[in-house]
């Protein structure tokens, strides 16, 4: 998912970007995912380990989720979600 956009160089701001391209580019399933597994992580009372499944998805793509999430617009969205998972 790195430069899911494709865009170069990779400071090209989501205003150059129309909707229709990030949603050519992450498809509604994703989206919906980057937004919501958090809260359905919190809502099943996982508890977080070290080396667990989370950690390990977020060592791997944490920056990648992040960078869906800035394109979903949903960058301050995406502070609570960390703050969930502390």
């Amino acid at each position: 998912m790195r430069n899911v956009l494709g865009k170069q160089p990779p400071s090209t701001l989501r205003t150059e970007v129309s909707t229709e391209e990030i949603a050519a580019s992450i498809s509604p399933v994703l989206a919906s995912a980057c937004r919501q597994w958090v809260q359905h992580l919190v809502d099943g009372g996982e508890t977080l380990e070290d080396c667990d499944d989370v950690h390990l998805f977020l060592e791997a793509l944490f920056l990648h989720w992040m960078e869906a999430l800035s394109w979903l617009g949903q960058t301050s969205e995406s502070i609570a979600q960390n703050k969930m998972l502390v």
